[in-house]
């Protein structure tokens, strides 16, 4: 159970409880990938430093439009197929550089 920050207190800091939970776990996420805790803390659970990270006002999230976020997962997807179109292509064919010298073609024609 979460005793401090309380749940009240940092349900101010955001509009839902839902996005309290998300924003506490990609955090927490974050900070067991290894990325620095924003305030020196004694604390060693990553959602207690998240927490309390989210009570201190050190992080905080954007909300965005229903069209931003549609042009993202398109740009997302079109990522993933372009990266799946190139695995399934394979490595890009060696060609051949020939040591000889080009011929000059104005060489051929007589006038």
């Amino acid at each position: 159970m979460l005793l401090y920050p309380s749940v009240d207190h940092l349900r101010t800091k955001v509009d839902s409880k839902y996005t309290l939970a998300v924003m506490a776990a990609k955090r927490a996420r974050d900070l067991i990938d290894g990325k620095p805790a924003l305030e020196l803390t004694d604390e060693i659970k990553p959602l207690t430093i998240a927490t309390d990270e989210i009570a201190d006002d050190l992080i905080s999230y954007k909300r965005v439009e229903a069209a931003e976020a549609e042009q993202f997962e398109y740009a997302q997807e079109s990522e993933e197929a372009a990266e799946a179109a190139e695995s399934e292509a394979g490595p890009a064919e060696e060609t051949e550089v020939s040591e000889e010298p080009a011929e000059d073609a104005s060489e051929d024609t007589e006038e």
